[in-house]
Order: structure tokens, then sequence, then C-alpha cells
């Protein structure tokens, strides 16, 4: 065996002590308290599910791992909130783990985890309760203030800012002093409430819904805490999305915001910006209520009770129909009841958990991934004291104090150190060879293979399929390639944001996935699973392109015809209006390459130069300007140029000297010119030469050399900009430093890459072998490499002890 060190030798013998899960290969642990492997328990003997190595030291070493924290430090509150969780210790550590990319674990980065991250106590002082939002956190502290951090477009923070925070800041009244005294908080999607001591509710952030019970409804960001009005004696409450419920001291629940669906369960569809009581049968009484996506559930007497959307079975009763009114769930002696996207859970009394509802991803926790509109229960789970649940994974606390998750895992949500980015292209994608090209999307990918030596190239995309982008008839994220569900010839593939392009042998063009801004050329504005034929280009197609939400083509007499969204002017038709239609795009007649970015398209032309239209507020036209161009203007300071490629705010090109040069958004370095700032005219990447290929992602740039300075010879790949998910592939992924400003010795492939290309934060290269290897963000499977993407069972999570 080799040593978890990484040097060669053999562990026959001896202690061995970890530092990461990476030394405890291939599927083990490595605990925080005792730096010795764990791994996952066969006999079933653990209750922690969890079995030290041999090699831990004595006497660990075989045994079972103890409880996840001392007993004098246990959890003691657990909450889900979008797709991240947090814990609080009994001495008011804060311990969070799973999507980070707002702030919303408050490490004071923008990182996700799939080990828990305990935030220092001198950002956040000791906390007693946890409120989480879509992709905000709010804590309530032992002194009964309330600290939140993550995302705060609308407010939801608190502080009196929009400005998004990575740490905690205290929450702030009207007039500037920061709240005291209260009692209990909740969390909405982007708005947040307190309830004080006395009874008295306050709210901040969206009130579009009304959620912040001022009789109103408003889309201007409300920043600091404002009173709910006519609402007292409360005692807690509970919020998801764009609705609140409180429960009352005298056992009723008044609730207030959306009402879409019925989820205010007040027996109408009726929007309601102050409280309204939930029609519950007369002289019931409720002990706790849970506010889901677009559902609410309570319990009383041990009755459960739930009202509201109901497509996917969330509320319980067999059926699929919303009901206004609070209707009975066939399960008895219920004692703890969570809601969350479009599924539910409850725990009974017995200890047993039970779910129902969406199920895509396994969150119900009864071993498949079909909805279920009646509860089930979950697999293993039978001595549970607490639950929670976020939009598409599930939690439970056991009696031993371990915490066990289930469902979706793509951003480290439940916690079991499971690996959600790759730091180097170490191994090929799974199952795959004969690759002739590859293209990255948003976050998914997709390649061109020779399946046999007499037939025509096919077809396999692999990551994220939300929207259907990888076109195999389903909405499931596939780590691991899968061929289209209708076989095309194809010769050529481009990957977008959410969607996915194929321009076949005959010239044709055919778009599946995300489609409602037209981006699939298709009448219909609609997502579609299956490659359908673009109307409108006939079989004249000679090269295709796709950005964020929009597509060109370029026909065989180098005309441009692109279609999709223009709201910044991208389709180059001298408006601003999308459409569905392909249009060409004005006076480009001389075109042999097109490269699409976030809202922006550049064109290059036979004598050279290149020409750019649509968003230019980062200056990614190289016009010298900032004002977006709805038609093609020149891109100052610039010819000779061989290739080029369009990120999400930025552009590049390669010169016939095979040096490169960048414009546009560089924030993050992806211009590569040693400066961390936007540039609008072309400026030239520092310390590479011999360039042939270039390939740029929404915030990073990868560029491919070769010793000849010939395209057809294999070579080296460099990258530089945003490595915040370490899709530069050089190793060095430190959260206080996520950038590379300029590209660097040694290259992320070194000698035998013959083409390469960047997603939104992933980057793949295609060897000579034929194989290909990527790098960066996993979140949906988008590296190849079979990662686990679901738990439709609960798994462990790696917890921390203070």
């Amino acid at each position: 065996a080799l040593s978890a060190l990484g040097a060669s030798g053999c562990l026959d013998h001896g202690v061995f002590r970890c530092t990461s899960n990476a030394q405890c290969k291939p599927d083990g642990f490595c605990e925080s308290t005792t730096h010795a492997c764990s791994y996952p328990d066969p006999s079933g003997g653990c209750a922690s599910g969890l079995r030290y190595g041999a090699h831990a030291p004595d006497p660990l070493a075989n045994r079972c791992v103890s409880e996840a924290c001392p007993t004098m430090n246990p959890v003691v509150e657990m909450r889900g909130g979008g797709g991240h969780a947090c814990e609080v210790r009994q001495n008011g550590v804060v311990v969070c783990w799973g999507a980070g990319a707002d702030g919303q674990l408050g490490d004071g980065t923008t990182l996700s985890r799939s080990i828990p991250v305990a935030l220092a106590p001198d950002a956040l002082g000791a906390a007693r309760d946890l409120a989480l939002g879509a992709r905000h956190s709010c804590a309530l502290l032992k002194d009964r203030s309330v600290w939140c951090w993550g995302a705060n477009e609308a407010g939801q923070l608190g502080d009196g800012t929009t400005a998004p925070r990575t740490k905690p800041v205290a929450v702030r009244d009207s007039a500037g002093r920061p709240l005291n005294g209260i009692a209990a908080i909740a969390a909405g999607g982007a708005f947040s409430c307190a309830a004080a001591e006395g009874g008295t509710v306050m709210c901040w952030g969206d009130n579009s819904a009304g959620a912040l019970g001022q009789g109103t409804t408003a889309a201007e960001p409300t920043t600091s805490a404002q009173a709910v009005i006519g609402l007292e004696n409360v005692a807690t409450l509970s919020a998801r999305d764009r609705h609140i419920c409180a429960l009352k001291s005298d056992k009723t629940v008044w609730c207030w915001g959306s009402n879409e669906q019925g989820e205010l369960g007040d027996g109408s569809q009726d929007l309601r910006s102050t409280p309204t009581p939930v029609l519950l049968p007369a002289g019931q009484s409720i002990d706790a209520v849970a506010a889901g996506a677009a559902h609410t559930c309570a319990i009383g007497g041990g009755q459960l009770w739930c009202w509201g959307a109901n497509q996917l079975g969330e509320l319980g009763d067999g059926s699929n129909r919303d009901r206004p009114l609070p209707t009975p769930v066939p399960l008895p002696r219920v004692t703890t009841i969570v809601a969350a996207g479009h599924h539910t859970c409850a725990g009974q009394d017995t200890g047993a958990a039970w779910c129902w509802g969406a199920n895509q991803a396994g969150q119900l926790g009864e071993g498949t991934t079909s909805n279920f509109g009646v509860p089930v229960p979950v697999t293993g789970i039978e001595d549970a004291i607490d639950l929670s649940a976020g939009d598409s994974f599930s939690c439970a606390r056991r009696h031993d104090g371990t915490i066990w998750c289930w469902g979706d895992d793509r951003l480290g949500q439940l916690g079991n150190g499971a690996p959600i980015e790759r730091v180097r292209p170490d191994g090929d994608v799974s199952h795959l060879e004969g690759v002739l090209s590859v293209s990255a999307g948003g976050a998914h990918t997709c390649a061109r293979h020779q399946t046999s030596a007499a037939g025509p190239p096919q077809t396999v995309c692999w990551g994220d399929n939300q929207a259907g982008q990888i076109g195999d008839g389903t909405r499931l994220d596939r780590a691991t390639p899968v061929p289209l569900k209708i076989m095309l010839d194809a010769a050529q593939v481009v990957a977008g944001a959410l969607h996915t392009c194929l321009r076949g042998t005959n010239g044709g063009v055919w778009c599946w996935g995300r489609g409602g801004a037209g981006q699939l050329g298709t009448p219909a504005l609609i997502d579609g699973i299956v490659p359908t034929n673009v109307s409108g280009l006939g079989e004249e197609a000679a090269g295709i392109a796709a950005g964020r939400d929009h597509t060109c083509a370029l026909l065989k007499d180098r005309s441009v015809w692109c279609w999709g969204a223009n709201t910044e002017g991208q389709l180059g038709d001298g408006t601003t209006t999308s459409r569905s239609n392909p249009a060409v795009v004005a006076g480009q007649l001389d075109v042999v390459e097109l490269a699409l970015g976030g809202a922006h398209a550049c064109a290059r032309h036979s004598d050279g130069t290149v020409s750019c239209w649509g968003r230019d507020t980062e200056g990614q036209l190289g016009d010298n300007g900032s004002v977006a161009a709805p038609l093609p203007v020149a891109v100052q300071n610039l010819t000779g140029a061989s290739s080029i490629a369009a990120g999400g705010s930025h552009t590049c090109a390669v010169l016939a000297d095979r040096t490169v040069r960048c414009w546009g958004a560089g924030g993050l370095g992806q211009l590569g010119w040693g400066a961390l700032q936007d540039h609008n005219i072309p400026s030239k990447v520092m310390n590479l030469s011999g360039v042939v290929e270039i390939a740029a992602g929404e915030n990073h740039t990868c560029a491919r050399t070769s010793a000849d300075e010939q395209l057809d010879t294999a070579g080296s790949v460099f990258c530089w900009g945003d490595n915040r998910a370490a899709q530069l592939g050089n190793g060095d992924h430190d959260p206080d430093r996520g950038f590379g400003p300029v590209p660097n010795a040694p290259p992320v492939v070194s000698g035998d890459a013959v083409a390469v290309s960047a997603g939104g934060a992933h980057s793949c290269a295609l060897k000579r072998n034929g194989m290909v290897v990527c790098w960066g963000s996993d979140s949906a499977g988008q590296l190849g490499d079979a990662a686990v993407l679901q738990y439709p069972t609960a798994q462990p999570t790696q917890t921390l002890c203070p």
C-alpha cells in the first residue's frame, strides 16, 4: 500500500497520524480530535457508522469512533438552508458546511465545504440558535443579539447595507442600534425576522411578497429591522422562501407573505402583507410550525397538519392537490417537523424519522430517488432527536450526538468530506476514450469521441443536468459521460452556461438545455432535454458558439447569425430584443471564428482583426469604452489574431507571434497582465509565449502552448485568474488568495495536451492519447470522475469538535 503521505512504502506496522481526508484514502475521514483515520463500518456495530483504522494510535485502533463530540460539548441545535447547513455546540460555537459561494458559511471565504468549518470565536460570540436562508445565515447569541452573514442583495443581513458579508455582522434597527432582547429568529429566501422577548416581531430584507409584514410590498431592499404590524405574544417563528409563520403563546398560528399556492393556510391564494390567522379546526392548538418553499406544516397534540403547494407530494396526504386550508397527515405521535424546498420530514416520539415530497436527490432518505406523496421511513434512522432540511437534503441528530445527512451532496451539503473539487488534473474522465474534442460549459462538459473506426463521431456529456443540458432525456446530474438521447453525427459540440449545441456533419445545428431566453433556437421558450433542430439555418453552418444564454452560428458564406437573450445587444442585430429565431449580425461577412461570453460575442475576421458586440460594462468589447454595443465594434490595437476566446466578462486573443492579449473584467486576475482590475483595451498576458490555443471560463483563462508553435502539436496548458474552485489546476487553493493574476510554471498539463477548454469554474484538457482530464469544481459531476452526487440513505457527517 502507498503511504497516505504520498511517499512510496508500506504501512505494515506503526501508527499513522493524518491531517486531511486525502491521507485516509479511498473513503476514510481524518478525525479532527484524534488525527487518526476512520472508515465506514461495514459490520454495522458502530453507532457512529465509523471505525478507526488499524494504524490509529492505541487504544483507538480498530475501535468505533466515539460520539461526534464529547458529552461536555454536544450539538444543541441544527439547521438547514438552501444548500448549506449549520449547527450550534453547547459552548456556543457555530459550525457550517455546504454551499459557500455567497459567504453563507461565515468563515471569511466564498468556498463551498464538504468538511464542517467552525466560525472563529472572535468573529461570532456564543450562539444559542440559528436561522438559515437560501444564501445567508443568522445566529441568535446568548446575549440576545442577532448576527447574520452571506448574501445581502435584498438587505437580508440587516446591517444597513446590501453588501455581502463572509463574516458575521450585527443586525440593526432603523436607528442604527444593534438588536437586543431577542428570543427567536427565522430566515426566508432573502429576508430575516426576529421575535423579541416581549413577543413583538421585526423583519428585514426582501419585501416583494410582503414577507416583512409592513402592510405593503416593495422591490427596494429593507436593510434594517422593521416592526411587523399588529403582531404580539409571539413565541417562535418559521420562514422559507417568501413567507413566514409565527406561533403565538396562545397556540395559534399566524402567517404572511406569498400565498400563490395557499401556503398561508387562510383558505385563499391572496398575498398577505400583514399577519393572517391560519384557519385550523376550531379548538386545535399548535405546538410547532414549519414553513417550506410554498407549503407549511404544524404539529398539535401529536397530530400533523399541512397546507399549500402539493404538486410533488409535499403535504403528505396522498394527493398532488394544493390545499389552501390545513389538511391532516396520516402520521401519528409526531414531535418534530421540518419543511424545505419541496419536501417535508417529521420525527416521532419513538425516534423514527419520516419524509415525503420531492426526492430527485434522495432527500427523503428511503433509498430511492422517487417522489412520495405519503410519509415514508428514513432508512437507518430510528433514534433521531432533531431533524433539519435544506432545499434538497435532510439531516438528523441522533441520540449518540452524531449527525447523519442524506440527499444532494453536490456542494458538500452532507458534510461527509466527499470531494467537491479537484485541485490538479489527477485521473482521466471515467469510461471515455477516443476523444476528438472537448467543451466545458457552466457546470457541465461535453465531448465528441470516435466510438468505432468506421462510424461517425458521437457526443457524450456529463455534469449539471438540471436544465437538460446533457441531452440524455432526463434532468439527472451525471458524474460519468452519457450519450445523447438522439444519436447525431457530430462535427462540433459547444457547451454554454446551461445549454449545449451541436453542429452536424451535414451542417445542421441542434440545441438542448435551458431555453427560456430563446437560446435553443426553437419557437417554444422552454427547456429541452433532448436535441432539437434549430430552424432557419438549414444545413449551412460551418461553426457554432454558445454563451450564457445566447447562441451564434458561422455560416458557410462567412456571415454570422445569432439567437437567444439580447438584453445587452449580444445578438448584434442593432436591437436589444431577445429572439428565438436566428438573425444575421450586421456587417459581419468575412468571419472565420466566433467566441461567445456571458452577454457579449466576438468574431475573428480573415484579416486577423476582431470585432465584438453586446455588454461592455467591464470593457469586454475592447473598444476603449464601457457602453453596450448592439452592433459590432472593432477591438482597438489588435491585429494578427489567430484565435479568440470569450469568458464571462472578458475576452482574449492569440496573435500571430504566439503571444496573448486579453481585455475586459480583470478583478480576479483573468486578464493575466498582473493587475487585478478591468481593462477596456487589449493588454499582454505576462510570462506566456508559444501559445497556439486560448480558452476563457467565467472568471479564469487557460492557454495551450507547443514547442514548435503549431496548432496540431501536443503541448502544455497554463491557467490564470479565479482559483476559488481550484479551476487553475495548480494545487494552490488558498481561500485567502483565490486567484492567480499571471500564468506561472509549472504547467497544469505538461507536454501532451492537444486541446483545452474552460467552463464556469472548471477546466478540461484533451491529451494526445484521446483521453480527457478535468480539474476545478465538481459540484455537479462536471469533472466526469464518477463522484457520488447524491445519497438516498443517511450518511454520517464529519462533525468537528471545538
